[in-house]
């Protein structure tokens, strides 16, 4: 079964759980938590392990790759740190590591889930914002906030 990725901005507080586990259990962190305090906003900036991943496709030395699960992951023995994938990544999820010279991107944590377990930032998540799950409910999920979105608009005559 292939899952993905969904994160609930409007349930993250902000609290930075899910990078210290990552960083934690990955000695590097690879999600981060930009606030935009102005706004009272915190986004979770996780890989998404797109359907049709352009981090892949841009990759010169075809370092990037989908593991067994179908998540998109990094051979690091073959990275040159030419950052094509972190220009095409629509989520700003890649960077470097300026000290090894190679990229820096989230794998779901690959060893936990050959254990069986979840991904870190998924289970210290206090409010559930990031989850790992199968695409229809990432599916439906969208439309539930299409209509949440209309509703909110019919209640003040916009639509």
């Amino acid at each position: 079964m292939k899952l993905k990725v969904l994160v609930e901005y409007d349930k993250c507080i902000g609290c930075k759980a899910c990078e210290v586990a990552c960083e934690y259990y990955n000695q590097t962190n690879r999600v981060y938590v930009y606030e935009f305090y102005d706004r009272g906003i915190s986004i979770p900036v996780i890989c998404r392990h797109c359907e049709k991943a352009p981090c892949i496709r841009v990759c010169p030395e075809r370092a990037l790759y989908r593991d067994e699960e179908d998540f998109v992951v990094l051979d690091d023995s073959k990275c040159i740190g030419c950052l094509m994938c972190a220009t095409a990544c629509p989520f700003g999820a890649i960077s470097l590591d300026v000290l090894k010279g190679v990229i820096i991107k989230c794998d779901m944590c690959a060893s936990r889930r050959k254990e069986g377990l979840p991904p870190a930032c998924v289970t210290a998540c206090p409010t559930n914002a990031i989850k790992v799950v199968e695409p229809k409910v990432i599916s439906e999920h969208k439309r539930k906030k299409v209509a949440e979105k209309i509703a909110l608009l019919r209640a003040f005559g916009g639509v």
